[in-house]
C-alpha cells in the first residue's frame, strides 16, 4: 500500500495514510502521525485496518484503536493514559474506522506530536 502525505496543524509533524479497496469498499489502511526530526520523520501514533496481515488489526471484528509510539518501539496504549481518545469506540466499518483515524490524528496532532517530542527529551 503506497502512503500518501497530508499536512497537520503542527508544523513539526504530518499525516501519512494509505488506502486499499476493493469493489468500492475499503478493505485495508493506514493513518499514520510522523514527527519531523533531523532530516527524517518517525513514527509518533498509528491506526491501522491491515486484517490480511498476520500482526495487522481487523477494526471490523477488534475495533479501533491507536498504537502510540516512543523510541521507535510501541507503547501499549493503555499505559499512556491517552487523554482525549474515545476509549476505542469499538468496531466499526473500514470506511467510517478511516474516516474517524483521520479525523482524531488531526484534532489531536499538537498534543500527540509535543508529548513524543518531550520523550525524545527524556
Amino acid at each position: 500500500m503506497d502512503l500518501y502525505p497530508r499536512s497537520v496543524s503542527d508544523s513539526r509533524g504530518e499525516i501519512q495514510y494509505g488506502v486499499t479497496t476493493e469493489g468500492g469498499g475499503v478493505t485495508a489502511f493506514v493513518v499514520q502521525l510522523r514527527c519531523w526530526i533531523g532530516t527524517g520523520t518517525e513514527l509518533v501514533a498509528q491506526f491501522d485496518h491491515t486484517p490480511e496481515e498476520g500482526s495487522g488489526h481487523d477494526v471490523e471484528r477488534e475495533g479501533v484503536h491507536m498504537d502510540v509510539f516512543r523510541d521507535g518501539e510501541k507503547v501499549d496504549v493503555s499505559t499512556v493514559a491517552d487523554a482525549g481518545f474515545d476509549a476505542h469506540p469499538g468496531p466499526l466499518a473500514a470506511d467510517i474506522a478511516l474516516e474517524y483515524a483521520l479525523t482524531y490524528i488531526e484534532r489531536e496532532n499538537e498534543r500527540l506530536i509535543q508529548r513524543y517530542v518531550t520523550w525524545q527529551n527524556e
